[in-house]
C-alpha cells in the first residue's frame, strides 16, 4: 500500500503518498467498504462490481452487531402526567447552551441490568437491558420513535403507549449473538454507501435467546414494584404477528424478526486471525495478509463481538495497535 486518493472541499481529489505504511480506522463499515474498493476482499464480489482484484481476502465478512429488542410497558395509568411547560422551556434552553437535556438524551443506561437467560443464578449473561422511562405524550419518546425507522403503523402504536399513561421501555441487547451479516459495495464509486445485511436471527440459536427473556420480561408486571405502578405489557400493533396467539413462542419470533434494531455495535468485518485462517483478514499485529505496509486498527479487526458495550474493547484496539506501530518503528539500541 502506498498511497490514499481522496476528495477534499468542491470535490478536488488529492492523493496522499505514505513514507512507511497506511493505517485504516475508519471503523467496521467504512474500513471494509475502503478495501474493498482498494480491490482487497472477496475477489467473486470485485469482480461483480467492476474492481480489478488485488488481494483475496473475506473482506466485510464476519459482520457481528448487538441487537436490540424493546419490549414496552405502560405504567401510572391513574396518574400519568405530562411534562410541564417549564420542564420542556427548561430542556430546550440546556440543550440550545449545549448542556444536559432530556429532549437530546435519556437515561437508557441510568439502570442497566445482565442477566443469564438460562440460569438467573449463572455467572454469564446472554443478555443485557437498557431502560427508558418517558412521562405521557412526551416528545422525547416521540423523538425516539421518528429516529428508530419502524413503519408508520408501528410508530404510532409504541406512541400509543404514551397517549394516557406514563411509559417504561427496555431493550434486550443480545450480547454474544450467533448470527453473522456480510458487507458489500453497492458499486465501484466510493459515493455510494454500501449494503449491509446485517444477518439478525439468521441464526435460530439467537431467536430462542430473546424469547427467554422475553418470557421473563414479560412477568415483569406480576411483580410487587411493577404491579404497585399499574404496569401491563403493550401489544404493538404487528400485522404479521396478530394473528398468532399473544405471547406465545410463536408470536415472540414473529415480534423479534420485525421489532428488532441495532445499537451500533458493528464489529468483525477484517477479522484478525492467522494466515491459515480462510475467514481472516488481518493478522496477530494488525497487517492485512498479503499486504505490504496496510494494517487496520478499529473495531472491525475483531473475530468476535464482545458481550458488553464495544467502546472499551475499541479503545483498546486502539492503543494496542498504537503500541505495535511505535515497537515497529521507534526500535532502537539503548545507550
Amino acid at each position: 500500500a502506498e498511497s490514499v486518493t481522496f476528495e477534499h472541499r468542491e470535490k478536488k481529489e488529492y492523493t496522499a503518498r505514505a513514507r512507511k505504511e497506511i493505517i485504516l480506522c475508519a471503523g467496521a463499515i467504512g474500513s471494509p467498504q475502503i478495501l474493498l474498493l482498494s480491490g482487497i476482499g472477496p475477489a467473486d464480489h470485485l469482480k461483480d462490481v467492476g474492481i480489478p482484484v488485488k488481494l483475496d481476502l473475506p473482506v466485510g465478512h464476519n459482520l457481528k452487531d448487538h441487537a436490540s429488542l424493546p419490549v414496552i410497558f405502560q405504567i401510572d395509568k391513574s396518574t400519568a402526567r405530562k411534562p410541564t411547560e417549564e420542564e420542556l422551556v427548561d430542556s430546550m434552553y440546556n440543550l440550545l447552551m449545549g448542556r444536559y437535556s432530556k429532549l437530546l438524551h435519556h437515561e437508557a443506561t441510568a439502570l442497566t441490568g445482565f442477566i443469564n437467560t438460562t440460569s438467573l443464578e449463572g455467572p454469564n449473561p446472554d443478555i443485557q437491558t437498557t431502560n427508558f422511562f418517558s412521562l405521557m405524550q412526551s416528545p422525547e419518546l416521540k423523538g425516539y420513535v421518528a429516529a428508530t425507522g419502524f413503519n408508520s403503523r408501528v410508530a404510532r402504536s409504541i406512541l400509543s403507549a404514551n397517549q394516557n399513561s406514563n411509559t417504561y421501555i427496555t431493550y434486550l441487547l443480545h450480547l454474544k449473538p450467533f448470527s453473522a451479516g456480510r458487507l458489500q459495495l453497492q458499486s465501484r464509486n466510493f459515493l455510494d454507501a454500501p449494503l449491509i445485511d446485517p444477518g439478525y436471527m439468521t441464526d435460530e440459536r439467537d431467536v430462542d435467546t430473546y424469547i427467554r427473556a422475553l418470557n421473563i420480561y414479560k412477568r415483569l408486571p406480576e411483580t410487587k414494584a411493577f404491579s404497585e405502578r399499574e404496569a401491563s405489557l403493550h401489544k404493538i400493533d404487528l400485522s404479521a404477528c396478530n394473528n398468532i396467539p399473544y405471547q406465545s413462542d410463536d408470536y415472540w419470533r414473529c415480534y423479534i424478526r420485525h421489532m428488532t434494531t441495532t445499537v451500533y455495535h458493528p464489529v468483525g468485518t477484517t477479522k484478525m486471525g492467522p494466515a491459515g485462517d480462510p475467514t481472516a483478514v488481518v493478522d496477530a499485529r494488525l497487517r492485512v495478509h498479503g499486504a505490504k505496509g496496510l494494517r487496520v486498527i478499529d473495531a472491525s479487526i475483531m473475530p468476535d463481538i464482545v458481550g458488553a458495550n464495544t467502546n472499551a474493547a475499541c479503545i483498546m484496539i486502539g492503543e494496542k495497535g498504537a503500541d505495535m506501530i511505535k515497537e515497529d518503528y521507534l526500535k532502537h539500541t539503548e545507550l
